[in-house]
């Protein structure tokens, strides 16, 4: 196989699992958008995201997004088809129990009910096998490739209007970027609201799509590792910060660093 194919299918695979743990958040009748990580500490189900995601928001009326149990639709929402619309756009209530955030931070979690059950098609990530990273090795992660899975607004299709609302069909859309050590030693001075300590920076790349990132916050950054057995080849990516900022001007994504997640993560979540 061509290696520009291997890269597509590797990028597809490793986009199909990412797609697994990522959830759509949604109030208001979809007029507040966000995106979040189903993880777990092996015995209790959370929803990771951005604090301003979920800030001053009704749990009860927040629906979600998740994964169906088939593979991902690659077209655009704004050609989503009636049928399409008639089995996607339902979204479904979880039921949060409780909200830990760090304002300060931009992090939350949302702690699930310990009776919920995943449905199929969705994942739940174990937060401990990341903690590789709580180190963050700076110079070992300069150059490679990161992905990012979300529901930005402007990969949604408006439906109908209802006073000052417009509901709307949720789309989801990847990104691939690469992390560059550079830009994190030169480019935070004048940045608000982050620092080199604990956020990193990526170049935004979904607006070569024309995809504003906008609803892409609080969306996993991932890096892309694979196991090989036998035949049969499997993504198995890892996460490694929060999405949370965007300036336009140097068009660049602030995430959180895993250090920081895992500071308002429940204590008992050992690597696995």
């Amino acid at each position: 196989m061509h290696n520009d194919a291997m890269n597509q299918q590797i990028r597809r695979a490793t986009t199909e699992r990412i797609s697994s743990y990522t959830v759509g958040i949604a109030a208001e009748k979809n007029t507040i958008m966000g995106t979040g990580t189903l993880i777990t500490d092996g015995l209790l189900n959370f929803i990771l995201t951005a604090a301003h995601v979920v800030e001053g928001v009704d749990m009860g009326g927040v629906k979600f997004w998740l994964k169906p149990n088939a593979a991902l639709i690659e077209k655009a929402a704004s050609e989503a088809t009636p049928k399409d619309i008639g089995i996607l756009t339902v979204g479904t209530s979880i039921p949060i129990v409780e909200a830990l955030t760090d304002p300060i931070q931009d992090i939350a979690i949302l702690r699930i009910a310990s009776g919920w059950k995943v449905p199929e098609g969705a994942e739940v990530y174990h937060i401990g096998r990341s903690f590789e990273f709580a180190s963050w090795p700076e110079q070992q992660l300069d150059g490679i490739s990161m992905l990012m899975f979300g529901f930005p607004v402007a990969n949604s299709k408006p439906l109908h209007t209802v006073g000052n609302s417009t509901f709307l069909f949720l789309g989801a859309a990847s990104m691939l970027s690469g992390y560059p050590a550079e830009t994190n030693a030169e480019e935070f001075t004048g940045l608000s609201g982050v620092s080199a300590e604990k956020d990193f920076l990526f170049d935004y790349t979904g607006l070569d799509d024309n995809i504003e990132p906008h609803g892409f916050s609080g969306c996993g950054v991932w890096i892309p590792t694979d196991t090989h057995g036998g035949n049969i080849w499997t993504s198995d990516p890892i996460l490694i910060g929060v999405t949370k900022s965007y300036f336009r001007k140097k068009n660049l994504i602030a995430a959180t660093k895993l250090p920081v997640i895992v500071t308002i993560t429940p204590p008992d979540m050992p690597p696995v």
